[in-house]
């Protein structure tokens, strides 16, 4: 099985996230990760993991949540980025916003605070989705469109994600209204 660098990316900050207690399925569900690919990572990203609360769940090593953060920006620092401003739409602001709100969240210390990121973080996605369809009638290309779109549904499974495991109540929009 082949793990790509994304996908690295995506169970990396998955763990920083929910970094207290988690399970494979709960990583797969958040990172949008396979199950299969979860476990792999498991194995191979196991330096940052622990057991905790019996053989199904684990959490975080608090004395590496440093070194995963610095991880985890310089696996974003290596992604490629657009050099020529004029071939692709700016990514909404909203939506921007929305993923650094997810930051927050992952900072978050206390349930009010998570809570409080959450209905924000719902939020922004309500916006953003506005947003990306008013650039897919201007500028925004196809190929754009369907990454604008991705980025979102990441940030939307990953709130109902913890809303469902939480019993949290939550402002999240339907994505599909009709």
């Amino acid at each position: 099985m082949e793990i790509t660098t994304i996908d690295r990316y995506k169970f990396l900050g998955a763990i920083c996230s929910l970094k207290e207690r988690f399970s494979v399925a709960d990583i797969a569900q958040f990172s949008g990760l396979n199950v299969d690919t979860v476990r792999a990572l498991f194995k191979s990203e196991d330096k940052y993991i622990e057991p905790h609360s019996g053989a199904k769940f684990f959490k975080l090593k608090p004395s590496l949540e440093g070194n995963l953060r610095a991880e985890l920006e310089k696996i974003y620092s290596e992604f490629p980025r657009c050099t020529d401003e004029n071939s692709f739409a700016k990514d909404p602001t909203s939506l921007r916003a929305a993923e650094e709100a997810s930051r927050n969240f992952a900072e978050a210390t206390t349930h009010a605070e998570r809570n409080r990121c959450i209905i924000l973080i719902s939020l922004l996605i309500d916006s953003a989705r506005g947003d990306t369809e008013a650039l897919s009638l201007t500028n925004a290309g196809p190929v754009q469109m369907a990454q604008f779109n991705e980025r979102i549904e990441n940030l939307e499974s990953a709130v109902r994600s913890y809303v469902q495991s939480k019993g949290v109540s939550s402002a999240l929009p339907n994505p599909d209204p009709a």
